[in-house]
């Protein structure tokens, strides 16, 4: 093998490992994103649940369907854009935004924030569910 071609390998190996590093980088990126709108997604049906419970007519609870959703955002870090919740009513919805801290990924790429919403229903007895049985 000449020296020149000693060089060429060197050269395709270099970008091949460089193709590898950017892969991963953009694996990465991607995972982290996709772990934020799952975190976003979790603190919004968690409020929705909360809004739910506190605006049910049989609710025990002194705070109202807002303050409740309101204490879940908070506690995770996110804001509490929406909450379409009354007292006395069984059902609630919510949405949530989540900022994009830093290290996750470029703004320029994903953005500075997620935004999540959810819809809950707080029921006051059972609810029965069918089955199907083979036959």
């Amino acid at each position: 093998m000449t020296r020149r071609q000693e060089g060429g390998i060197t050269i395709v190996a270099a970008v091949i490992v460089a193709g590898g590093v950017a892969l991963a980088t953009l694996l990465v990126v991607a995972g982290s994103w996709l772990a934020l709108v799952a975190r976003a997604q979790g603190v919004a049906d968690a409020a929705a649940l909360a809004a739910a419970s506190a605006a049910h007519p049989d609710a025990e609870t002194a705070l109202g369907p807002r303050e409740a959703a309101l204490r879940i955002v908070e506690a995770a870090g996110a804001s509490l854009r929406e909450c379409q919740c009354r007292a006395g009513r069984t059902s609630a919805e919510v949405v949530v935004v989540l900022r994009v801290g830093a290290g996750v990924a470029p703004a320029w790429l994903v953005g500075d924030h997620v935004v999540a919403s959810a819809r809950a229903v707080a029921w006051s007895e059972p609810v029965a569910v069918a089955t199907l049985k083979p036959g």
